[in-house]
């Protein structure tokens, strides 16, 4: 072995000692000793092994509940070694802490901010979507919600994109007659009232199924859309269902507030997902401003509320291509903006809801 090889296997059987014995005092608490151990390394510029360094301070960093710090050194590390899942494994860790402490401490756009991060460096991470969840929506649950509406409206028939379980199908009562739409169904609960299950693409069923035929007469007075979660797919459902609607008839569209550009994105590379489904409302609300809209923060993405529909019109259908190209490719960040100037939220209470549908059907009927 020459001496250019000695000295740096030397020098790694050092870096390696030392690794350990910062691991070692880590363990046992002495974390002060073991942060001025990494202290006075690190000011040595130990190229060789930095990242492993600034990895165990971040980690005693973290242990000493400075979050913020933690998250900047553990940033660090990752990004001198992209592939070390340990180092991702604890920046998340240190992400989901400086969040918690902002928004106990009323910082919620930085607690969003470290939430959104959290998602960025581990996709399918569980808690961070239902940290901003937590922080962004609130009131009853949107099945709860949905449950109210039926409650409420009685509908004679009850069309519902999406089965899925069934959570939302059981929800209707006799004697709503109900139509489920749903190419791969995983019922799991019993339905309360006449059910027709068709286990087909919502596309396929419009084209080959006559509605009004399985429906025997009946109107459609709720639709329940909550099918593939894409834009132009939800898009083409509300065209479809609408076209079989009354003016009075309530379409309640499902994951229309996302919380973050992660779980929003159009293609699915998270675990929790919303897809872009949000693109449709500024578009009815563009190019329909005859349908009363209103939007409700109910966990975990929201739902759209919709009446006074129009079965004759065929604006959207006519221009489909037209508005799925001019509106396919708005951002998350365009999102909050037109969330937060145009859209009619509303509050998560039973009664403003009401209050909102029946003024919606009187000025219609106006």
């Amino acid at each position: 072995m020459g001496e250019q090889a000695k000295v740096e296997s030397s020098s790694l059987e050092l870096i390696d000692r030392l690794l350990k014995t910062i691991d070692s005092l880590i363990a046992v608490g002495d974390l002060k000793q073991a942060e001025e151990l990494c202290n006075s390394i690190l000011a040595k510029d130990i190229n060789a092994a930095s990242g492993e360094f600034l990895y165990l301070k971040g980690l005693i960093t973290l242990k000493n509940e400075h979050y913020q710090d933690a998250v900047i050194l553990l940033t660090e590390a990752v990004n001198n070694n992209p592939t070390n899942k340990k180092f991702k494994e604890e920046l998340t860790v240190a992400l989901m802490k400086a969040g918690q402490s902002c928004q106990d401490s009323g910082s919620f756009d930085e607690a969003r901010n470290y939430y959104r991060c959290t998602l960025m460096i581990n996709p399918n991470h569980e808690e961070a979507p239902e940290a901003l969840v937590a922080m962004d929506m609130s009131g009853d649950y949107y099945l709860d919600v949905l449950e109210q509406i039926h409650i409420w409206l009685k509908p004679t028939a009850y069309l519902e994109i999406g089965v899925s379980r069934g959570e939302s199908m059981t929800l209707a009562k006799p004697p709503t007659f109900c139509v489920g739409i749903d190419p791969t169904p995983l019922i799991k609960v019993p339905f309360h009232t006449q059910t027709e299950l068709f286990k087909i693409e919502s596309d396929r069923f419009f084209a080959e199924h006559d509605l009004p035929a399985i429906l025997e007469g009946r109107k459609v007075d709720l639709s329940f859309i909550d099918g593939l979660h894409t834009f132009e797919q939800v898009f083409r459902d509300f065209i479809n269902v609408e076209s079989y609607c009354h003016p009075d008839t309530i379409i309640v569209l499902h994951d229309c507030l996302p919380s973050d550009p992660i779980t929003s994105a159009r293609n699915r590379i998270s675990g929790w997902w919303t897809g872009d489904v949000w693109k449709v409302l500024p578009c009815l609300m563009k190019y329909r401003p005859d349908l009363a809209i209103i939007i409700i923060p109910a966990p975990p993405s929201g739902l759209a509320i919709i009446t006074r529909l129009d079965p004759e019109s065929t604006l959207l259908e006519k221009r489909y291509n037209e508005l799925v190209e001019e509106f396919q490719g708005l951002t998350f960040k365009e999102f909050e903006k037109i969330r937060d100037e145009s859209f009619n939220l509303v509050t998560n209470e039973w009664e403003t809801i009401e209050k909102h549908i029946k003024e919606a059907r009187t000025n219609h009927q106006k």
